[in-house]
């Protein structure tokens, strides 16, 4: 018996001692959350109101687009609250230096608390906006007179990027790495986590380059290195440092208004397509943070400003049914081809809850473009609408339809938005372009079951835009198919395939419009025939397959750079080349006309033509016109037949008119307007629009000028006492003129308060018949300086190859690219791969998470198990607190039964004495 109790003894011990490492495990871990907590705190006394999210010790080379991330400390998953805010805090101490910091925070961005870590690949996360109501704290030199401040600027995300502005960030550079730089692609690269105050220029913090296996960027304030770039790119200065520790807070709170309305749709600059009765629908879903019982929508008409030009539409229920927290929405609304604004309200039981505006969005034509590089962005010059009613979409959202266009390969150039700008001038209509294709690829490699899988491309297209959401899909393929020796009847039945598969996809009998494209330099005309026989086999073939451009005639320098890729005047001719291909399968849509008087708009002289009203062949009705050429037409004019000369007021109507005996001037002046330009230091430009009238037989005129002010310091001209002529001598004869006058003065500094006159004066010469005896007409106007912001121009930026040659952070070439992607070395071009780095059947830019397996999922959540921080441990989570307390019930008891037998032991022990 005594044998039996000592070996539970020691069985029970046995078991206890893992135990007590766990216990103490945990015990360990809440010390440091605890510890790592009251670090921020003494820097930041408003973290005191945060709760600790994420704590990273910073390694020198970290590879988190390939690795995943393991963060020293990770409470993400017991965050089961709502919260408004976000914080960072960054500390960094040199050998021998001074421990710096920097404490961040401002309205959260995203309703996941995962979405603030280190945007890694495998979080989906790109953050690039301004944002306002930034709290800052730092020991920092250069920081320490930052506190609050409403202009910050946000740039995390997993990518390679440019030094561009593309965003126009106020104070960025064009040249250096900064505050305002431009996402180059959505794939894994280089990797950006970087918070600015474009105010001061100042960069908070930033943490660069951890997206490869290289020593990482790391600082804060700006980069020191005034020959480098401020964002500290390039730097490699993660290794200078003996503590670099980034932890992540959140505040509890209400969630902020920006993030009650999750909308998947409509997206700013959206396009759908319009069907055969002129009219589109625009997809409503989304989801809401609040209790809602009924959901609303309308749509008001703008023009390109995004200003109102039409009455709202009447408000259409989206949802009347209740809606709990956290519900989603689905609907619907319809509207004819045009740009418009969308206006969302939200309602529980008749009290207004929030509101959404997405603006601009669009009904017009929809274009699907896949093929090879012609049909990318391998052109050597990026592109720009002139109209911004074309949009592009990429993966996530629609955009302004500027090169390059996202998905498709390339950083270069394509036709696309030149061929937007034709459509737009050809129906009056947006335009929305979704551009999929893949350099130096063969037809065989978009078929559905190739293992390159690009054929999933034109599906991630055919699903954005849903069924008929589409005009036509674009195909410019063929080079690589000439040189990889496809024969005509290989070519036709691949092509065929492919077009099926399309239209099976989608759902609908998708149209086609096929290029007749083959052409690479030093083959024969024989060998290109080939592949365009192939393709007008196929076009003949289906009766909804259209006949596209003809481009291997396209060559040379005058059109390609390369031999192989187009050039800009390539580009436009190749878009202009589409759009002629478009024509022909369009339905019969009625040219625009927008106040239907019958007179197309290009050649409407008089737009806004009352409904049913007669009008000219310049499309004015008698209502519009100006028939006593008063200078006030029809439809504003109480006095029509208004004597020819006679000065009128502003409702047409002269003296004689409405019965005042007056007897006239010689010269004067009526309908004047004017505007002027502050702009340059010492110098006022006045702008000066005017009908001027004489009354005497045959005159010469001299208008004239001067400027007085009512601040006796202030000389505001050098001659302010003598009239200035501005305009030479002109022979009027019982007439009057519409005239402009453009007059510069220079002038001293004016001080706020400063009120400037301007008379105008015209002068005649001895003509007295019909003159009053004030022979002078005098026109006064004035500014109030002060409150007159000067004009100042924005630099335009210059997308060109030359931005992309040196000033591109990119995953290949490090540190600057030195040549441009479009060249090819060998002619004829090179056949890309697809690239699935970690062989899990998905493709690498769209792999969730790049370097493991995306179908292990054991929440099945969406998140592959790799990249889900929702897996890892949290120290105070539900699971971690159940733990906690079944290991102590369970010590507890194990103690009891520990004691028990130790008594009985020595019972036992005494009993035997």
């Amino acid at each position: 018996m005594r044998r039996l109790q000592y070996a539970v003894l020691l069985s029970l011990i046995v078991l206890l001692s893992p135990l007590s490492s766990v216990f103490f495990e945990l015990e360990s871990l809440e010390k440091k959350y605890k510890r790592s907590f009251s670090v921020v705190a003494n820097d930041a006394i408003e973290a005191n109101d945060y709760t600790l999210l994420y704590e990273l010790d910073m390694g020198t080379i970290d590879n988190y687009n390939s690795n995943g991330i393991n963060y020293d400390i990770d409470n993400s998953g017991n965050i089961d609250f709502t919260f408004d805010r976000v914080a960072y805090h960054l500390e960094l101490q040199r050998p021998g230096e001074e421990r710096i910091f920097v404490y961040v925070s401002f309205p959260s961005l995203s309703l996941s608390p995962e979405d603030f870590g280190v945007p890694h690949i495998g979080t989906g996360v790109v953050f690039q906006q301004l944002i306002e109501g930034l709290h800052v704290e730092s020991n920092h030199p250069d920081l320490s007179q930052i506190s609050e401040i409403d202009t910050g600027v946000i740039e995390f995300w997993p990518s390679n990027y440019e030094a561009v502005n593309a965003i126009g960030i106020p104070n960025a550079s064009d040249t250096l790495f900064d505050f305002g730089d431009r996402i180059y692609n959505n794939d894994a690269g280089y990797g950006s986590m970087q918070i600015h105050d474009y105010d001061s220029q100042q960069t908070l913090f930033s943490y660069n380059r951890w997206g490869y296996d290289d020593i990482n960027d790391l600082g804060i304030g700006n980069n020191p290195d005034s020959s480098g770039h401020p964002d500290w790119t390039f730097t490699l200065t993660a290794d200078d440092y003996v503590l670099s520790t980034l932890r992540v807070l959140i505040r509890e709170g209400p969630t902020p208004p920006d993030l009650a309305v999750e909308l998947d749709s409509p997206d700013s600059h959206q396009i759908v397509q319009r069907q055969l009765d002129n009219r589109g629908t625009f997809p409503i879903n989304g989801k809401i943070q609040f209790e809602c019982d009924l959901i609303e929508a309308r749509l008001i008409q703008i023009n390109t400003n995004e200003q109102m030009i039409g009455q709202p539409s009447e408000w259409k229920t989206i949802a009347d049914s209740y809606k709990p927290t956290g519900s989603s929405f689905y609907g619907s609304i319809q509207a004819e081809s045009g740009w418009y604004k969308m206006e969302l309200k939200f309602s529980f039981q008749g009290v207004p809850i929030a509101s959404e505006n997405i603006s601009p969005i669009g009904v017009g034509e929809v274009f699907i473009i896949a093929g090879q590089s012609n049909s990318a962005n391998h052109g050597d010059t990026l592109l720009s609408p002139e109209d911004p009613r074309i949009s592009s979409w990429g993966y996530e959202n629609w955009r302004v339809g500027n090169d390059p266009m996202p998905i498709a390969t390339g950083s270069g150039g394509s036709p696309w938005p030149a061929f937007g700008d034709n459509i737009i001038e050809r129906y009056d209509v947006p335009v929305g372009l979704i551009s999929v294709g893949w350099g130096g690829t063969s037809v065989a490699q978009w078929l559905p079951d190739a293992g390159d899988d690009l054929f999933s491309r034109i599906v991630l297209a055919l699903d954005e835009v849903g069924p008929h959401g589409a005009r036509a899909l674009l195909w410019h393929q063929g080079e690589s198919d000439l040189a990889g020796g496809t024969s005509t009847e290989d070519y036709t039945i691949r092509l065929s395939e492919v077009i099926t598969a399309s239209r099976v996809e989608a759902g609908w009998e998708l149209p086609w419009i096929v290029a007749r494209a083959s052409f690479l330099p030093n083959y024969d005309t024989s060998d290109m025939e080939r592949i365009v026989n192939a393709q007008q086999a196929v076009i003949d073939a289906d009766p909804f397959t259209f006949e596209g451009p003809y481009t291997d005639d396209l060559i040379g320098e005058q059109w390609r750079y390369d031999a192989v890729h187009f050039n800009e005047a390539g580009l436009i001719e190749h878009a202009n080349r589409w759009d002629l291909s478009v024509v022909p399968m369009m339905p019969d849509y009625k040219i625009y006309d927008a106040d239907q008087d019958g007179i197309e708009d290009e050649f409407d002289l008089c737009p806004n033509t009352l409904i049913d009203s007669s009008v000219d062949d310049d499309g004015c009705s008698d209502f519009q016109l100006d028939a006593d050429r008063d200078g006030i037409r029809n439809e504003n004019d109480n006095c029509s037949g208004t004597p020819v000369g006679e000065p009128v007021y502003s409702d047409g109507c002269s003296d004689t008119q409405l019965g005042i005996d007056f007897q006239y001037e010689c010269l004067g002046f009526t309908n004047v307007s004017h505007d002027y330009d502050y702009s340059a230091p010492s110098q006022i430009s006045f702008n000066i629009t005017a009908f001027l009238h004489n009354f005497c037989d045959t005159e010469i005129m001299y208008p004239s000028t001067h400027i007085v002010n009512n601040n006796a310091g202030i000389i505001t001209s050098s001659d302010s006492q003598n009239w200035r002529y501005i305009m030479g001598a002109v022979n009027f004869e019982y007439s009057y003129y519409n005239v402009t006058w453009e007059i510069t003065r220079n002038i001293s500094l004016v001080p706020d308060g400063t009120q400037i006159f301007l008379e105008l004066h015209p002068t005649r010469d001895n003509c007295y018949e019909n003159c009053s005896n004030n022979q002078d007409y005098q026109y006064d106007f004035s500014m109030l300086f002060g409150n007159y912001n000067p004009v100042v121009n924005e630099t335009e930026i210059n997308e060109t190859d030359d931005l992309l040659e040196n000033n591109t952070v990119n995953e290949n070439e490090d540190p600057v690219v030195e040549n441009n992607d479009n060249e090819t070395e060998n002619i004829t071009e090179e056949i890309n791969e697809i690239h699935d780095s970690d062989g899990d059947g998905v493709e690498d830019d769209m792999d969730r998470c790049r370097g493991y397996d995306d179908s292990i999922d054991s929440d099945s959540d969406g998140i592959p198990d790799a990249c889900d921080s929702s897996t890892s441990l949290s120290l105070e989570s539900e699971g971690s607190n159940i733990l906690w307390i079944s290991i102590f019930i369970l010590g507890i008891i194990l103690i009891i039964l520990v004691i028990s037998l130790i008594l009985g032991i020595y019972r036992n022990e005494k009993l035997d004495h």
